[in-house]
C-alpha cells in the first residue's frame, strides 16, 4: 500500500478475516530521497503517487513527477521486492512534458503478459491556457492507455480519446481490458478494450464525445471550451466507441476488478467499482455491476456510506475483496464470498 506523500506500508491479512486484526509495517525506501527535491520541500506540492503495481517480484510505482518547471510528466519507478528496503530506479517516462499540475493525469497500472499497462489522462488538454488535442493524436501519450514491455520498455498505444482513465483491470479469461474514466461535469465512463478483436482501433472520443458537460455548462466563458472540445451526445455517430455504462450525475468513478460467481445478484460476471463523490445519492460507494458476456448491463447494486472509495483488489487465497476507503481518516474493509 502505498500514500500519497510516497510512504508504503505493508499489511499482513492473514488476521483480518478470522480476528479482525491488522499488522502494517513501514517499508523505508529511496522513493523520496532520490526524486523529488527539486523546488519545494513537500512530495504533494511536486510528485503525486497514482498507483502501485506487484509484478514479478518487482513493485511498480506509478507518479506525476516534475523534472523541472513547466514539466510535469507521468512516469513508473520499480524496485525489487524487499521487506527492509525499497531500491527505486527509473523504469518509464512519457517523456512529454505538460505545464500544469492537473488533477487529470490517469496513471493507473495493471499487469498483461510482458507488458505492463498504463492509463494517462488529458492533463487538461482542451482547457488550459495553451490548448491541444492530444487524446486524439496518435503521435501523443496523452490521453491514452498504453502498453509497456517490462525488458526492453518499448510501448504501444492501446487506446486513446481518454480524459482521466482512474481504474484499470485486464480479465484473462474474457482477453479483454476494462477501464474506467472520469467525466468533467457528468459522464463518468466504464469501457472495454476487447483484445480479441484483432487490428481494431480504440478510440474512445474524447474531448470530441462525452455524455457530461464542460463544468458550468454552456456559457460564455466556456465558449473556447466548446469549440476545441464540443462533447456530442454520442459515440458511435463521431466513429469512436460507446462506454457501456455511463453516470450522469458523475459518481466520482475510481478502482475496478471483475469477478466470477462472487455475488449472488443475479449475474456470473461482476463490476465492482469504487466511487470518491461526495453527492449522498450516488457517491461514497461500491458499485457491484452485473454483466453479460458481452458486457451489456444486467443489473447494479449499490453499497453505500462506505466512504470515498480509491483502491479495490481481491484475494485469491482469502477469497475475500478488499478495499480501502477514506473513512474516519482511511478504513480498510473486505468482503468474503458470499457464495461461501
Amino acid at each position: 500500500m502505498g500514500k500519497g506523500d510516497g510512504t508504503i506500508f505493508f499489511i499482513d491479512t492473514s488476521n483480518i478475516i478470522k480476528l479482525n486484526e491488522i499488522f502494517i509495517k513501514e517499508i523505508k525506501s529511496n522513493l523520496l530521497d532520490n526524486f523529488y527535491k527539486l523546488q519545494h520541500d513537500t512530495f504533494y506540492d511536486e510528485s503525486f503517487l497514482k498507483d502501485i503495481l506487484i509484478y514479478r517480484n518487482y513493485l511498480y510505482i506509478s507518479i506525476v513527477n516534475k523534472s523541472k518547471p513547466y514539466c510535469y510528466t507521468n512516469k513508473i519507478y520499480r524496485a525489487k521486492i524487499n521487506d527492509d528496503f525499497l531500491n527505486f530506479k527509473n523504469f518509464f517516462d512519457i517523456k512529454e512534458c505538460q505545464p500544469l499540475n492537473t488533477l487529470q493525469t490517469g496513471g493507473s497500472l495493471e499487469s498483461l503478459g510482458n507488458t505492463i499497462l498504463m492509463t494517462i489522462g488529458d492533463h487538461d488538454s482542451y482547457i488550459r491556457d495553451f490548448p491541444n488535442k492530444n487524446p486524439q493524436d496518435p503521435k501523443s501519450l496523452i490521453g491514452k492507455i498504453i502498453s509497456i514491455n517490462i525488458d526492453t520498455k518499448e510501448n504501444k498505444i492501446i487506446s486513446m480519446g481518454h480524459r482521466n482513465p482512474q481504474g484499470l483491470y485486464f480479465d484473462d479469461i474474457s482477453n479483454k481490458i476494462y477501464s474506467t474514466e472520469h467525466g468533467p461535469e457528468g459522464g463518468d465512463e466504464i469501457n472495454v478494450i476487447d483484445l480479441n478483436l484483432k487490428n481494431k482501433k480504440f478510440n474512445f472520443g474524447w474531448g470530441i464525445s462525452s455524455y457530461g458537460e464542460h463544468y458550468g455548462g454552456k456559457n460564455d466563458y466556456n465558449k473556447r471550451n466548446y469549440k476545441m472540445a464540443p462533447l456530442e451526445k454520442s459515440h458511435r455517430k463521431y466513429g469512436f466507441i460507446e462506454p457501456i455504462h455511463y453516470f450522469t450525475p458523475s459518481i466520482g468513478i475510481t478502482e475496478i476488478i471483475k469477478l466470477n460467481d462472487f455475488f449472488k445478484n443475479g449475474s456470473n460476471n461482476n463490476l465492482i467499482i469504487g466511487s470518491m463523490g461526495n453527492d449522498p445519492e450516488v457517491g461514497n460507494s461500491l458499485y457491484i455491476i452485473g454483466v453479460d458476456e458481452k458486457d451489456k448491463i444486467q443489473n447494479i447494486d449499490r453499497i453505500k456510506e462506505v466512504g470515498r472509495v480509491r483502491s479495490i483488489t481481491y484475494s485469491k487465497t482469502k477469497n475475500a475483496i478488499f478495499f480501502f476507503s477514506e473513512k474516519n481518516g482511511g478504513t480498510l474493509f473486505f468482503l468474503r464470498n458470499f457464495n461461501n
